[in-house]
């Protein structure tokens, strides 16, 4: 009876523990896949660090992302891995990559990531071009184009696409060139540099003659793309896709005619003048025009008696340079301003969104 019990005993015990050992990894089994904090380091490092960075080259790779998405993204694959780290990290322009830690570190490839208000401004643009190509027809010759030609047509390589062109008489048509391009991805960085210098910042900048409504009369007798107005420094920025296509004189004489057009009815001779119009040159406004006035990408429109006394007064003019604008990556040197991406990165962005769009 003593040796039964014994066995029954003994048999009890190995059911016990066989019992505990399969509970316990049942227990692991069950954390691993709930997501039990702790859980994921009875994983490898290197195995948590390789589905960490796959995971965040993942969320890197939506369209729609962004450095704010991005890095607000990283927190929950930090934790769900039992990372020490996990951190998006700055590259050149708009390069960005991950880095997860642990004791070792992996880091993911590179990706091209704009801030959300340059991501904002390109989407916004991109609708102006669907718009514009859907009207003028070349959506459809870019629809069905390869991914070198879309390119090209994007940026109107030789003009062989007339990429913005406006078909006649066509006035919803929205008026744009490839500078555009340039001109809507700096517009934010701009910005940011003018609220850190204490500068203003004016967009599309443009004087016309008006009438004594305020309201335009004909076009715009010269636009530059940026104004910086510093407390002692002019900056005009002239904005191209290619950095051999900036010349000063254009938007030097530009600044000039908003520097000293006079505000009054002689205004219309004086542009006539200007512009070469000759003696019956858009001569139906002549007896309707009062003076001239800028009108500015987000402000009212404003007399130019009053503009050049607040944004071109004597102090402000002690310096006025005509500085260009491009993506980075074109012989960059000490004057102008740069985008943080290449054009090549900047085309992709935009090819992307009216891919999207079209």
């Amino acid at each position: 009876m003593k040796a039964v019990d014994w066995v029954v005993d003994k048999i009890a015990g190995v059911a016990k523990k066989l019992w505990a050992k399969l509970k316990g990894a049942g227990k692991k089994v069950k954390d691993r896949f709930s997501g039990k904090p702790g859980s994921a380091t009875d994983r490898p490092p290197q195995v948590r660090l390789r589905a960490a960075v796959r995971e965040a080259t993942a969320l890197m790779g939506r369209p729609d992302a962004t450095t704010e998405s991005v890095t607000a993204g990283l927190g929950p694959i930090r934790e769900r891995h039992a990372l020490a780290a996990l951190e998006l990290d700055s590259g050149s322009g708009h390069d960005r990559k991950v880095t997860a830690k642990i004791n070792p570190q992996l880091s993911s490839d590179s990706r091209k990531i704009p801030s959300p208000d340059e991501l904002r401004a390109i989407r916004e643009h991109a609708q102006r071009v669907i718009q514009l190509w859907r009207i003028n027809g070349v959506g459809e010759v870019f629809k069905g184009a390869g991914r070198a030609k879309r390119r090209d047509i994007l940026l109107d390589a030789g003009g062989r696409y007339n990429s913005y062109s406006r078909p006649g008489g066509d006035e919803n048509a929205p008026k744009i060139n490839t500078g555009d391009l340039v001109e809507v991805a700096a517009e934010p960085g701009l910005r940011r540099v003018a609220a850190a210098t204490g500068s203003t910042l004016l967009v599309n900048p443009a004087l016309y003659l008006v009438d004594a409504e305020g309201a335009k009369l004909g076009g715009d007798l010269g636009e530059l793309d940026f104004l910086l107005l510093g407390k002692e420094h002019v900056r005009v920025l002239s904005a191209k896709t290619n950095s051999q296509q900036f010349t000063p004189s254009k938007d030097t004489r530009s600044l000039d005619l908003f520097r000293t057009i006079p505000d009054n009815p002689a205004a219309f001779d004086f542009a006539s003048n200007y512009r070469g119009w000759g003696p019956t040159g858009n001569i139906s406004n002549k007896s309707r025009t009062v003076g001239a006035a800028v009108f500015s990408k987000g402000m009212s429109p404003v007399r130019i008696d009053r503009f050049r006394a607040y944004y071109l007064n004597r102090e402000q003019t002690k310096t006025v340079s005509v500085e260009p604008l491009h993506p980075k990556g074109q012989g960059e040197g000490d004057r102008g301003y740069t985008l943080r991406m290449d054009l090549a990165d900047l085309v992709e962005l935009y090819i992307r969104e009216i891919a999207k769009g079209l």
